[in-house]
């Protein structure tokens, strides 16, 4: 299982949605 890389993953696609939703 590859459990960090898709909490990774996530992760930036969280900070992007943030990113791009505050710019």
């Amino acid at each position: 299982m590859r459990l960090r890389l898709v909490i990774l993953a996530a992760f930036m696609l969280l900070f992007l949605l943030v990113e791009s939703a505050t710019a």
